[in-house]
């Protein structure tokens, strides 16, 4: 007899699946891995053990690569998963914002400020700004202002209120004059000249006006322009009118619309070319806003009077203001029919002492004085007492009246 030996090999384990579920996550999530085997009576992930057929939740922090190796009888067999791990975007966040002062006057300002962190653009109420920064706010009414965020991680909101107190007083359009009037202009010269008009009241600025009378023989050399308390400069004229003599024009602004009138207004002239020369001669503002202050007008009781010709004398109107306050700035106006204006000196006096040249022998030819000034008294005047107009006419020939003169105070 003869014997055959058949040997039977055990068969090869076999990994029938393996897969991660998500396989892709964001840092701090999870993943699910799942296996089944054959022929296999162990299996280790990553060299722990694990079930022959199974799942499990995996939290890595980081990209991390998964070994599944399945033993038994056959051998050995190991299979690679991989779950991917993205990194969490951090979402923006508004570190700070706020306004100051939160609580205005109308026709005041607030200055909103913020910053942000990992935001890559912002906006406040739908205008775009840096992500950090400040801006000037000057609202009319309260108003809420919305400041938006936003990154790659999102975006966020956060509101600031300002709170707009309605200014008090009255809405009226009132005239103010120069009177540091007249002022020659230097010829070719780019500094110029500057004439300035002091305001000590006007909120919320509705409507504006300027008027402008300059003297001159060619008046395209002539750059003119106005400037605000606040530094905005608005070009009136610019080199216009070619060899034409003199500017006489109101010029009306919305420039300046919705803030306030309070502070030094400044009047400037530059010559640009040679030869021809002029004066500024008086210029004036109109302006409709919020006046916190009631003008009280004292108009004079004595005239008219007949101004006598070509004497030094002249004639001189009185005028009681019976009220007790003390100001900083008033407005005189003066109402004298002449047929030569440039004859007269007009002076006002106060109780005081003080004296202030109204006009001197100024508009040549021209007929009548119709005009309101504002005077600056800079360190306050009381307005009690008597104040004396007085009006000399220094040449021949022509002759006038003082037809009325008055005072008005805001107190």
């Amino acid at each position: 007899s003869q014997n055959v030996t058949v040997t039977v090999n055990a068969a090869a384990p076999t990994i029938d699946s393996f897969g991660a579920s998500p396989s892709t996550i964001t840092s701090g999530g999870s993943s699910t891995l799942s296996w089944t085997t054959t022929n296999a009576t162990s299996c280790t992930i990553n060299g722990s053990s694990v079930a022959v057929d199974g799942s499990m939740t995996v939290s890595p922090t980081t990209t991390t690569t998964y070994t599944l190796t399945a033993t038994g009888s056959g051998g050995s067999v190991s299979q690679n998963v991989t779950v991917t791990v993205n990194a969490v975007t951090p979402p923006p966040t508004i570190d700070s914002f706020g306004a100051s002062p939160s609580t205005i006057d109308e026709g005041s300002s607030a200055t909103l400020s913020w910053t942000t962190s990992n935001a890559t653009s912002c906006t406040i109420n739908g205008s775009s700004v840096a992500v950090d920064g400040s801006m000037t706010v000057s609202p009319t009414t309260t108003t809420t202002y919305t400041l938006s965020a936003t990154g790659d991680g999102g975006n966020v909101s956060q509101n600031v209120i300002v709170t707009v107190n309605p200014a008090s007083g009255t809405v009226e359009t009132r005239t103010f004059s120069s009177g540091d009037v007249p002022k020659s202009i230097p010829d070719n010269n780019s500094t110029g000249v500057t004439s300035t008009l002091v305001l000590n009241d006007g909120h919320s600025i509705q409507d504006f006006q300027v008027t402008v009378n300059i003297t001159h023989t060619y008046i395209g050399d002539l750059v003119v322009s106005l400037i605000s308390p606040s530094g905005t400069e608005v070009i009136l004229s610019n080199r216009a009118g070619g060899s034409a003599d003199n500017i006489n024009q109101t010029y009306t602004l919305t420039n300046f619309n919705g803030l306030d009138a309070v502070g030094t207004w400044t009047l400037k002239v530059k010559d640009l070319a040679r030869y021809d020369t002029g004066t500024i001669d008086s210029w004036s503002l109109a302006i409709k806003a919020t006046y916190s202050s009631s003008t009280h007008d004292f108009p004079s009781t004595d005239t008219p009077i007949s101004i006598p010709d070509n004497n030094t004398t002249g004639i001189t109107s009185t005028l009681n203001v019976s009220a007790s306050a003390t100001v900083t700035s008033f407005a005189v106006t003066v109402n004298i029919t002449h047929t030569y204006i440039g004859d007269l000196v007009v002076t006002l006096y106060a109780p005081n002492g003080s004296t202030t040249v109204l006009s001197n022998r100024e508009g040549g030819s021209a007929n009548n004085i119709n005009k309101t000034w504002t005077v600056t008294a800079s360190s306050g005047l009381a307005i009690h007492g008597d104040w004396k107009l007085k009006v000399t006419d220094g040449a021949g020939v022509d002759v006038g009246t003082l037809d009325n003169w008055k005072l008005s105070f805001s107190y």
